[in-house]
């Protein structure tokens, strides 16, 4: 788990200088609000997954797969959520912009935890 918190922090870094650089020279005209806060949102919730998962991949290994899918059908049906109530409270521009970010943000976590998750995996057989 703490190479885990290591290589978050790391990744972390390189998403929040994304969103840095992105902010002060291409969202100058269309500013993206909460973006900071979808960022840490997104940390927050890949490391609670994380350590479901580890949890559950100690367990007994044909669970593994179901846990694993139940999970991810739960947390894509509160993005899913997430995103439609953002886009009722502050209109369809601002909704717009914020969904772009949140599939941005979403495929890059899921992409970094895939990996890792894999990596551990492997390791275990």
């Amino acid at each position: 788990m703490k190479s885990f918190l290591f290589a978050l922090i790391g990744f972390s870094l390189v998403i929040a200088t994304g969103n840095f650089l992105f902010e002060h020279f291409y969202a100058a005209e269309h500013p993206i609000k909460h973006l900071w806060a979808l960022f840490f949102f997104f940390v927050f919730i890949t490391a609670v997954f994380h350590s479901y998962i580890i949890a559950a991949s100690k367990s007994e290994p044909h669970s593994f797969t179901r846990k694993y899918m139940v999970i991810t059908a739960l947390r894509l049906f509160l993005f899913i959520a997430i995103i439609l109530i953002y886009r009722l409270v502050f209109g369809k521009e601002q909704g717009i912009l914020f969904a772009i970010a949140f599939l941005a943000h979403y495929l890059l976590f899921t992409i970094f935890e895939v990996f890792i998750l894999l990596r551990l995996l492997k390791s275990q057989k």
